[in-house]
């Protein structure tokens, strides 16, 4: 079964704390903020997802519907639904898939971590007549303080034919500045820099923008500014190098972030929270 997953937000944890209680001496208890929806619209999609958390603030559930826009007039509509499986220690060990909310949700990715609790790789299961082979699978390595910093994607593919994806991340001051492309061959292509805002990155249970589908990842505390792609020489390209605009709710929530493209493309995601 081929699935198509909407480009997912950034992502790591925004509490907020409230300053009133009934007592000078009593503390005030945490209110923690989560994002609850995403929408997002581009030239070719249109979706949105709904999160689930559970009382320690895992995402459990995601359903998303997406719109595709097929040779400029068609539409598919498809509705995804993963449920999130941790172990003893919190750890994602499993994601289900489902067309529907009810089920009969499939395994479709399974994790393997360090002793750090990092992902060190995860594997992709296609429902249908070969359920228990591994379609695509990603192998990940870390530094000393668990940023990433190798990407190693294969996709076995229903027809045999293997993709690989190859990423290696560059940090400086803590912050992920640097991603470069690679080929099969560890040939670089292309290279992606950011900058980045002073805006926190919205909480959607550890999976986020400039990580990867397993909550792995290369990330920031701070949303992404600009992001300019260079080509294998050092060039500046257009396709694939943005701005990012913010919408910021007056208790400093990011609402809504339109990214611009240099090639005149642009996309908006607008987030929805729930406190609690």
């Amino acid at each position: 079964m081929k699935t198509y997953l909407p480009a997912l937000v950034a992502i790591l944890l925004l509490v907020a704390t409230s300053s009133c209680s009934k007592e000078e001496d009593t503390p005030a208890p945490a209110v923690a903020c989560y994002v609850s929806k995403v929408s997002m619209e581009d030239e070719q999609q249109t979706s949105y997802t709904n999160y689930t958390y559970d009382d320690k603030l895992r995402l459990v559930l995601s359903g998303s519907q997406i719109k595709f826009a097929v040779g400029g007039r068609d539409t598919i509509t498809q509705a995804l639904f993963l449920k999130y499986v941790y172990d003893k220690r919190g750890s994602i060990t499993e994601t289900q898939l489902s067309v529907a909310e009810e089920g009969p949700f499939s395994p479709y990715q399974k994790f393997f971590h360090d002793a750090k609790g990092n992902v060190v790789r995860y594997e992709v299961f296609y429902s249908g007549n070969n359920p228990e082979k591994v379609q695509e699978y990603c192998d990940f390595t870390y530094n000393a303080g668990s940023q990433l910093l190798t990407e190693r994607y294969y996709n076995n593919g229903l027809d045999f034919t293997v993709i690989t994806r190859h990423r290696n991340y560059h940090y400086t001051d803590g912050q992920m500045t640097r991603m470069e492309y690679l080929d099969g061959n560890e040939k670089k292509f292309a290279e992606d820099r950011f900058t980045y805002s002073s805006y926190a990155n919205p909480y959607i249970g550890g999976i986020g923008e400039n990580k990867t589908r397993t909550g792995t990842g290369a990330s920031s505390n701070y949303l992404i500014a600009s992001s300019t792609r260079y080509d294998e020489n050092g060039n500046p390209q257009k396709q694939g190098s943005y701005d990012n605009h913010f919408t910021i709710s007056p208790d400093g929530k990011v609402e809504e972030v339109v990214s611009v493209y240099q090639d005149g493309k642009r996309s908006v995601r607008r987030f929805t929270y729930t406190c609690n």
